[in-house]
């Protein structure tokens, strides 16, 4: 055991040593195992989620919000079946449908598998139910999918260090995931995006909308039916590299005072962030899928 599992180890006394091995060789930025990746045949897209970077009460935020991942769900989905080898398994039915719904509902038993010691199971599954409950509350999902981001599988080092990391029991549930599903892997994606104004004197307003930017990148991850992170792309980092649309009319309003998470509104009259929208999703989901293709070797 490497000084990384002893430190675990010390820290969370009732994690198994398999799951331990698990997350030390998730803690890279980057993860693709190319052998099991050359002989995946089967894979199930089960998650495409980004954040919400408006407020969704507004019912035209929501529109372009699930307008765009649903669009991320289709492309990805097309974009994987260029891939020679695998199949991208339709998640129709009531077997899928039943899977995919009660995945990450686990149960204390469940939980036990993972942190056997006194309450362990107890808390560890209360701080599931209270990540899902924040995952729903911070992303939305495509349509028909559960909502489950990179996090989920990939311990964020920003999140500080719980006693019951839910990682592991996760990761076990993607493993029983893909036997459910009849799948050799499943994949989430996760889109990273914000709002803002870049310019801090220049303000273009027009017909009382004052001009925002709209930034964008996707990652995601794999796991295959042992409970292995397979492929992982690291996090979709936003930053001078990413893609981007400006000047587009996004806050209600005119000027400085405009500038505000409250102002934003995603359905300008004209349907130019709608147009930003479906483009950036059509540039970071090739863009994603070319790296992952190319550090995969397929």
């Amino acid at each position: 055991m490497n000084i990384l599992l002893i430190i675990i180890k010390m820290v969370i006394p009732g994690i198994s040593l398999f799951f331990l091995t698990l997350l030390s060789g998730c803690a890279g930025k980057v993860v693709m195992d190319r052998g099991i990746l050359s002989t995946t045949e089967k894979v199930a897209i089960i998650s495409v989620v980004m954040p919400k970077i408006a407020d969704v009460s507004r019912e035209a935020n929501k529109a372009v919000l699930q307008a765009a991942v649903n669009q991320a769900q289709e492309r990805i989905s097309k974009e994987m079946r260029g891939i020679p080898s695998w199949t991208i398994v339709d998640l129709q039915g009531t077997k899928a449908t039943r899977a995919l719904r009660s995945f990450g509902a686990v149960s204390e038993d469940d939980a036990r598998a993972v942190y056997p010691v006194g309450e362990g199971p107890s808390l560890a599954k209360q701080t599931l139910e209270r990540e899902r409950a924040r995952w729903k509350d911070s992303y939305l999902g495509a349509e028909q999918l559960p909502v489950v981001p990179r996090s989920a599988f990939v311990h964020d080092p920003g999140e500080g260090k719980p006693d019951y990391p839910v990682q592991p029991l996760m990761l076990e549930q993607a493993a029983r995931l893909c036997q459910a599903l009849g799948v050799d892997a499943v994949l989430i994606v996760q889109i990273g995006a914000d709002v803002d104004h870049p310019r801090e004197n220049t303000f273009m307003v027009k017909e009382n909308r004052t001009d925002g930017t709209v930034r964008m990148a996707q990652t995601l991850t794999m796991v295959d039916r042992s409970g292995r992170i397979i492929a992982d792309l690291g996090p979709a980092e936003l930053d001078g590299r990413s893609a981007f649309r400006d000047m587009l009319p996004i806050y209600v309003g005119a000027g400085r005072d405009a500038v505000k998470p409250e102002n934003i509104d995603l359905g300008d009259p004209k349907k130019k962030t709608v147009q930003a929208f479906r483009s950036l999703i059509e540039e970071t989901s090739s863009d994603m899928t070319a790296q992952f293709r190319k550090d995969a070797g397929l």
